[in-house]
């Protein structure tokens, strides 16, 4: 091997090693919005966690789109909550957007509403959330 070709492999795998850790750091931004705000009831991290100028493309027509309105939205969650957790089964990187399944489960009971969301995060903090799509619906009677 010569040293170009040595020295180009260094590259590709320092250029990999950046991008996992990147992925990991996406991926633990959700992480924590999902347990220590959505689960643990930490609304101060918001700020910290979703860019103030958060895109909801998911919501109800007609309704505002912005952090805001996802603070409002997790805060009166906690408010009127039925003692229910988020579950997380899958959180992963995939075309430039963090995956993340979970499901809802009531506390001590079976995980119930199992669904799936794609967030963009840039430069640490949420900035854009796209819908929830039920990952399997009960058959019609």
């Amino acid at each position: 091997m010569s040293q170009l070709e040595g020295h180009r492999d260094d590259m590709l795998e320092r250029t990999l090693s950046r991008q996992k850790v990147k992925e990991s750091e996406e991926c633990g931004v959700v992480r924590r919005l999902v347990e220590d705000v959505a689960n643990g009831g930490r609304m101060v991290l918001i700020d910290d966690l979703v860019s103030a100028d958060f895109r909801e493309h998911a919501g109800p027509p007609g309704l505002p789109s912005d952090r805001e309105v996802l603070k409002q939205a997790l805060a009166s969650r906690r408010l009127f909550g039925k003692g229910s957790d988020y579950l997380i089964s899958t959180l992963t990187k995939q075309d430039g957007l963090v995956v993340l399944a979970l499901a809802e489960r009531d506390q001590g009971s079976e995980a119930i509403c199992p669904e799936e969301h794609k967030i963009r995060v840039v430069e640490g903090k949420i900035s854009e959330h796209w819908g929830t799509k039920p990952l399997f619906s009960d058959p019609q009677p």
